[in-house]
């Protein structure tokens, strides 16, 4: 198992990022990758803030 101790990016706080294998944790491509003037990229930020309850600026 492989990790990172770090500051959380909202909180600043410490906080433990796990990896269960460093190798194939993320996939070898995004499966989507869009400008943010693209559509869909507008379409994905607006759910995340939504579910987050940000504001989209």
């Amino acid at each position: 198992m492989d990790g990172l101790y770090v500051p959380s990016t909202l909180t600043l706080r410490p906080m433990v990022v796990l990896f269960s294998t460093a190798e194939t944790a993320f996939p070898s491509a995004p499966h989507f990758s869009g400008l943010l003037t693209h559509a869909k990229t507008h379409a994905l930020a607006v759910k995340a803030a939504h579910e987050l309850g940000w504001p989209l600026i």
